[in-house]
């Protein structure tokens, strides 16, 4: 992940894939990434660096559209815009406060949890022209019992499977 300055705001980037395996740039605000360190949350910006960023480029999963109504904004209809990308991991890491000098530490993958990260597509690109999707959250979750890489309920949570 790397910080790049777009016009006043900071951003952290990454390089992802799409749905049909083209290289796309994701990328999260440094406003977004800030109550995390003010709340003592290290840990999903460690998250942010490792698995996430690893994760974009090889995930198993990319669903379309959540089944539970979302506004973004103006948009009503915000939850048929945001895209999973879901795989199993083969580490965490965690990143104590009183350590945020020294590297993360590796730890073994959460059994019985995938890993989830929820984008959206730029609409903003006269703004940030370069950036292709918005990392949203990201965050273990619950997997399905037969697909490790797949979150729990994955046929009720998201409207399409698309990888």
């Amino acid at each position: 992940m790397r910080k790049k300055l777009s016009g006043t705001q900071t951003l952290y980037v990454t390089t992802g894939q799409s749905v049909h395996a083209e290289s796309k740039i994701f990328a999260v605000a440094k406003s977004g990434l800030e109550h995390f360190s003010r709340n003592g949350q290290f840990t999903p910006i460690v998250w942010l660096q490792t698995i996430v960023c690893r994760g974009l480029v090889g995930a198993k999963h990319i669903f379309r559209g959540l089944k539970r109504p979302l506004m973004d904004g103006n948009n009503q209809e915000a939850d048929k815009t945001k895209y999973v990308y879901t795989w199993k991991p083969h580490e965490d890491y965690e990143w104590k406060h009183e350590n945020r000098f020294t590297d993360p530490k590796p730890l073994p993958a959460p059994i019985g949890k995938c890993f989830a990260v929820i984008v959206s597509p730029n609409i903003r690109k006269d703004e940030f022209d370069d950036v292709d999707f918005w990392i949203e959250s990201w965050s273990w979750i619950e997997a399905d019992s037969q697909f490790a890489d797949r979150p729990i309920n994955w046929l009720d949570r998201y409207e399409e499977l698309l990888k």
